[in-house]
């Protein structure tokens, strides 16, 4: 399956698509779908203190996750561009 492929069936079976980047718009767009008409609240959850900083990892685990992870990359741009 092609990432446009895989797009299509995200913007096609759901109704909210957002990323966290924008988490405040996706969080309204399903409150609207959902009729919900009272505030939320964004919390961190599950964060972790001893994730390394990305200064410390070696570049060729970068290298390895950033090959292992193109398409998802590819998809999360394109879901960005078209979610705005």
């Amino acid at each position: 399956m092609s990432v446009l492929g895989a797009y299509n069936i995200l913007k096609d079976e759901y109704s909210v698509v957002g990323t966290l980047n924008n988490l405040s718009l996706a969080m309204h767009s399903l409150a609207d779908k959902a009729s919900f008409h009272d505030e939320y609240k964004v919390s961190k959850l599950n964060v972790t203190s001893e994730r390394p900083k990305q200064t410390e990892v070696e570049q060729s685990d970068l290298d390895v996750i950033a090959e292992v992870n193109k398409l998802d990359v590819k998809l999360y741009e394109l879901v960005k561009e078209n979610s705005a």
